[in-house]
């Protein structure tokens, strides 16, 4: 049992994130011209870099500028990565919540969250500065998601709660979300209830 509990407590020695990246790169056949591009991107966050070689970020939202440049593509693309399987289940999902709280006599609705990049430009500016290619329009259209699901919830008639006008227009976006990451704050999470507020006392 003490074994077991030191690995939880057990902190790892720093290590090169930046060149492990690399090396993975490399593994993967993307070019040397890549890799150096990337490394002077990330060379302008010395305090993430730095947090990830101590094991205080993850870092992936870095390593994936290099590794995985699609990870963005799937949600604006009309040729999305995987987004045939991925709407799949999420249709499958939610028919099946759909079909039961129709059976328990539950109310249903769908609610969409916007991805920050959807909402906040200093974190769009930010993965661009990471290197990936981000358009404006992350900030102005809706995504392909958003999309299909309004669609699939009103031909059932069923309500959709799309907040991302109300992240919009708030007075401050960046607020909105932790730094970095896509985890709502406090102030997130209370627009999202005024709005589901809002659809209790409108709907019938």
């Amino acid at each position: 049992a003490a074994r077991q509990r030191s690995r939880y407590t057990y902190e790892a020695e720093p290590h090169d994130f930046v060149e492990r990246v690399a090396k993975k790169a490399r593994r993967k056949n993307i070019a040397e011209s890549e890799i150096q591009i990337w490394k002077k991107n990330v060379s302008r966050f010395p305090d993430l870099v730095e947090a990830a070689d101590k094991h205080r970020f993850d870092g992936n939202v870095m390593a994936s500028a290099l590794l995985w440049r699609p990870r963005w593509h799937d949600s604006l693309d009309l040729d999305g990565w995987h987004w045939d399987t991925k709407w799949k289940r999420t249709r499958e999902v939610l028919a099946a919540l759909a079909t039961e709280t129709s059976d328990l006599r539950i109310r249903f609705a769908v609610l969409f969250v916007p991805a920050r990049m959807q909402y906040d430009r200093e974190h769009l500016e930010f993965l661009r500065g990471l290197g990936y290619h981000m358009t404006d329009s992350w900030l102005t259209e809706k995504s392909r998601l958003q999309v299909a699901l309004g669609r699939w919830c009103g031909d059932r008639g069923i309500p959709f709660v799309d907040v991302t006008s109300a992240f919009r227009t708030h007075a401050s976006p960046t607020e909105l979300s932790y730094r970095y990451g896509g985890e709502l704050t406090a102030e997130g999470h209370k627009l999202i209830a005024r709005q589901l507020a809002l659809l209790l006392t409108t709907q019938p």
